[in-house]
C-alpha cells in the first residue's frame, strides 16, 4: 500500500478492501486501545485527502501482509502515519469492528467474512 499525499483515505479504504473483500477499513479523527470500539461520530469522510491529515514529506510504503494481526496493523497505521483506523468484518448484512477480536490475522478476519457472505474459499 502506497500510502502519500495525494491519495484520500476513501482511495485507502479501495486499496485495501479489494485485497481483504470480507474486510474494510475506517479511518477515525481520533486513537483508540485495543480491543475497543469507536464512535461512528469520529469517522473521516472518504474524500478527505491525506494532504489535510498528515505531515509528511515523503511518500511511504507499508505492506499488508494477510498473516499479521488486526491489533498489529492499526498500531502500525497509528505510529508510522498518524492515522487512526479500526478493521471491520462482513457479517452478513453487517459491518462489524472487530475489536474483540483483534489478535486474529487479516487472513482469519477476511475469511470468516466471506464465509458470512456464502463466499468460500479454496
Amino acid at each position: 500500500m502506497h500510502i502519500n499525499k495525494d491519495k484520500t483515505i476513501g482511495e485507502l479504504r479501495d486499496e485495501f478492501h479489494e485485497k481483504f473483500p470480507g474486510l474494510k477499513l475506517e479511518f477515525y479523527k481520533h486513537d483508540h486501545k485495543a480491543y475497543d470500539t469507536s464512535s461512528a461520530d469520529d469517522i473521516i469522510e472518504p474524500d478527505v485527502s491525506l494532504a489535510s491529515l498528515l505531515d509528511f514529506s515523503d511518500d511511504k510504503e507499508y505492506e499488508i501482509v494477510s498473516d499479521v494481526s488486526v491489533k498489529k496493523l492499526e498500531t502500525d497505521f497509528h505510529d508510522i502515519f498518524g492515522l487512526n483506523i479500526q478493521v471491520f468484518r462482513k457479517s452478513k448484512d453487517l459491518w462489524l469492528q472487530t475489536s474483540a477480536t483483534d489478535d486474529w490475522s487479516l487472513e482469519k478476519q477476511n475469511s470468516k467474512g466471506l464465509h458470512s457472505m456464502g463466499i468460500y474459499e479454496t
